[in-house]
């Protein structure tokens, strides 16, 4: 207004309608006053900004779901890995790259997509900036509204080149210190600024006339290797871990050039990454340009463009349904450019322009009204959890911000056709992007397997150790010892699948455990012998687990068993990785001796028979041997021939193996320490000559914190 490029707004309507713009308060691009001071008294709408609008905001939606989170998600994967190579840290920081490229335009797309729809026309904010030729060019298309900002507010008001060498200097350290700032209280940020300040001044008064000698591909090299760096700071917890990234991209205290690790995911993110560089690009918009001057292939785009723009939202909004990854990063798709540059993306074609606007607006009000008559559902069988249902309205819910939070929830909860659009997600990055596994999970053969990677071998110490206080504390010479490991399901998979090292599991807890007789089972196992849906195995294959173990210890147990089908059940995957698989049958094993068995739970100090078919109708199904989960159970076995006694320290893959074992016992005692102090033992349990059997899986094993430590002391019941 200082310098009478705009008018005072004495309208308060006017004003605060500006003010509270919601495309410009998600724009990422400033949206200056000026820029819409005559559309807030006088717009037109239309057709055909409509349908632009919603063009742009749908490509926009769709560079953030499905491009930029993928990046971030990579970029987590990198962040997290134990042994970082060479190429792990170049795949991190061209990730991070593209990723935070592709978020903030994602902002802008959407912004000046939803302001094109009321009418509103924003500047345009990035311009293939990754296409630059020095850095000078990259800052010119690169976040434009910022650097715009930036230069009117305070460089020019400084003097910008206009008073000599040193002031220039000046002037353009004080901006990028400032820009630094800006974008953060941390010093990562102040010396990322400081860089590009720098280096502006080099390119400004020495740098640029030997660069443009330079062919355009070393130019654009060294501005993408400039860029890189500079985000690799950008996006550090530190400036220390900023310096190991970049040590890491030259080699430098790396484990190895590459690894298995590092395949696995280039392999499972490859198309992803050549989607971001693709697009990053404006190839496919010139191929589609060139391909739009012949006029019987433009009348087919057109025909193509609007199901195309309705395919993608229908894509947008299953990703959105199941979004367990959500950051906001970006990535610039295909149909995008600035109107003022004349490129003809507008929707010129009217009745392409209506159908667009017409099948839009439709899709959003059937889904609103098809989601309020809906009736709310309890609970989501396939995913095995309660769904959120309709948050209460109170005042106080609404300032703390938990009544928008529970209402995000609740309707992502209740969408219509919810179950459908999750597996829609799934095939779309199982087929499409040829992702190998999901949520940390992936389909073989329609078994679904968790990734169990990598060794921990610092948990499997930690659960040694806890074995061994156990056995020190309470166990005595009069005790026969035994231990085995129950493999995952993932030590079966096939080989281009990330698993752990049971070998190695194997030898570590063999050296400290050698006082234990150790029970070999994994060779008798398979992947058939587990549930498709569960991380378990199946009671009626795991038979001859029981006999080998029964071998081992000396006793004898029930050779005849009754199969009972109890119904169908989806296990703990199915909600993690929603797909069409068939449902497992869930079959107990039973005779007499079984059924006259008595189960104790301390916990709620009731009696129970061993198998639970109550639970049945629980959202947990497996619950149905010995009640699932619990910390401490006793069996008393009636028609046992002997006195022995045996006590299984074990997780959940116990509940369903212990049947078996126990008809050659008179009592077996189960101690989940999961979900009991060990230093509580002694008050339950009292210690003469009984059999002694540590039973834990490798995903316990690998993840040893899941069991409660000794000096845990709260009361168990």
């Amino acid at each position: 207004m200082y310098r009478q490029k705009v008018k005072v707004q004495r309208n308060l309507i006017n004003l605060a309608t500006y003010v509270a713009l919601f495309p410009q308060l998600i724009a990422g691009p400033i949206v200056r006053y000026e820029t819409i001071e005559k559309e807030l008294q006088e717009r037109t709408h239309s057709f055909e900004k409509i349908a632009y609008g919603i063009k742009r905001f749908t490509i926009g939606l769709t560079k953030k779901t499905i491009i930029a989170n993928q990046l971030g998600a990579l970029c987590t994967v990198c962040n997290v890995a134990d042994e970082k190579t060479v190429v792990l840290y170049w795949i991190s920081a061209i990730s991070y790259m593209l990723q935070i490229y592709f978020d903030f335009s994602a902002y802008s797309d959407m912004a000046i997509g939803l302001g094109k729809i009321f009418g509103f026309s924003f500047l345009e904010n990035f311009n293939y900036p990754y296409i630059s030729k020095s850095i000078t060019e990259f800052w010119r298309r690169w976040h434009i509204s910022l650097g715009t900002w930036f230069k009117d507010y305070i460089y020019i008001p400084l003097g910008g080149s206009r008073e000599g060498t040193k002031k220039l200097i000046r002037n353009i350290l004080i901006v990028w210190t400032l820009t630094g700032i800006w974008h953060g209280a941390n010093w990562n940020f102040i010396i990322w600024g400081l860089m590009f300040g720098i280096i502006l001044i080099i390119e400004k008064l020495w740098s640029r006339k030997y660069l443009e000698k330079l062919p355009k591909i070393f130019r654009n090299i060294y501005v993408l290797f400039i860029v890189m760096i500079s985000f690799i700071i950008f996006g550090a917890d530190s400036l220390g871990q900023a310096f190991t990234n970049i040590q890491g991209l030259c080699g430098i205290h790396c484990d190895g050039i590459i690894n298995q690790y590092t395949i696995y995911y280039l392999k499972s993110y490859l198309i992803i990454l050549i989607l971001a560089i693709i697009g990053a690009t404006p190839l496919v918009r010139n191929i589609i340009n060139k391909l739009k001057e012949n006029a019987k292939i433009n009348k087919i785009i057109n025909i193509i463009e609007p199901i195309f723009i309705i395919v993608l939202l229908l894509i947008v909004t299953a990703y959105l349904v199941d979004s367990s990854y959500n950051p906001f990063l970006y990535f610039r798709f295909w149909y995008y450019e600035s109107e003022k540059r004349g490129t003809d993306f507008n929707m010129t074609n009217k009745i392409k322009n209506i159908v667009v606007t017409i099948t839009f607006f439709a899709i959003i009000i059937v889904t609103m009204i098809a989601n309020l008559i809906k009736k709310d559902e309890l609970i989501s069988i396939s995913e095995r959890r309660k769904l959120e249902q309709k948050p209460q309205f109170t005042l106080k819910q609404l300032t703390s911000g938990k009544y928008s939070d529970k209402l995000d929830k609740y309707v992502t909860d209740q969408f219509i056709q919810r179950e459908n659009l999750r597996k829609t997600k799934v095939n779309i990055e199982k087929k499409l992007l040829k992702k190998k596994d999901y949520n940390n999970l992936y389909d073989q053969d329609g078994y679904i397997i968790e990734q169990n990677y990598p060794l921990n071998t610092q948990s499997v110490k930690n659960i040694i150790n806890k074995i061994n206080q156990i056995a020190n504390e309470y166990l005595t010479e009069e005790n026969n010892i035994y231990y085995t490991i129950i493999p995952d399901k993932n030590y079966f998979a096939s080989e281009d699948h990330l698993k752990i090292d049971y070998s190695e599991i194997e030898k570590i807890m063999s050296e400290n455990l050698d006082k234990m007789k150790y029970i070999n089972i994994k060779d008798e196992l398979n992947l058939n012998d587990y549930y498709k849906t569960d991380t378990h195995w199946k009671q009626e294959n795991i038979v001859k687990i029981a006999k080998q173990i029964a071998q081992e210890m000396n006793i004898e147990i029930s050779k005849e068993y009754t199969q009972v089908e109890l119904g169908k059940f989806k296990g703990t995957y199915s909600g993690r990785l929603p797909t069409n698989n068939e449902n497992d049958n869930l079959i107990i094993l039973t005779n007499d001796i079984i059924n006259n068995c008595t189960v104790y739970n301390y916990e709620t100090q009731k009696e129970s028979t061993v198998y639970d078919l109550n639970k049945m109708s629980s959202l947990d199904k497996y619950d149905v041997y010995l009640s699932g989960a619990t910390p401490l159970l006793t069996i008393n076995n009636p028609n046992s021939n002997n006195n022995k006694e045996l006590i299984i320290f074990r997780d959940s893959f116990g509940s369903s193996i212990t049947p078996l074992i126990l008809t050659g016992y008179s009592k077996v005692t189960l101690v989940d320490t999961r979900y009991m102090s060990p230093k509580l033992i002694n008050q339950y349990i009292k210690f003469t000559n009984q059999d002694i059997l540590f039973m834990y899986s490798t995903l316990i094993i690998n993840n040893s914190s899941s069991l409660k430590n000794w000096k845990t002391c709260t009361n168990m019941l």
